[in-house]
């Protein structure tokens, strides 16, 4: 089983407000930073709330499936981020 990891994100910010991540390095370990050649959003957890009058949905985390520079290596890992709690993790994979 794969370890999840905090995160410290670099991103760039669409003007439709769409999260586009750059760089990455492990929260509370190696101080590498890791450049993200390419990646897929790849999963997007909807909550759907109902109020008076109202019912609406709220995206609360969004996966990405990532291609990394790991000194020269390509490799795969997986970001998330979690809005609610405005936390990212990392998992290689």
């Amino acid at each position: 089983m794969e370890r999840e990891y905090g995160a410290e994100v670099i991103c760039q910010f669409a003007k439709s407000g769409k999260i586009l991540p750059l760089k990455f390095r492990i929260a509370d370990g190696d101080r590498r930073v890791f450049k993200i050649l390419s990646y897929t959003e790849k999963y997007r957890h909807l909550e759907y709330r109902q109020e008076f009058m109202a019912e609406f949905q709220i995206v609360s985390e969004i996966e990405y499936d990532c291609r990394i520079d790991d000194q020269g290596w390509e490799r795969s890992v997986r970001l998330r981020y979690y809005i609610g709690e405005m936390r990212w993790t990392v998992r290689f994979i």
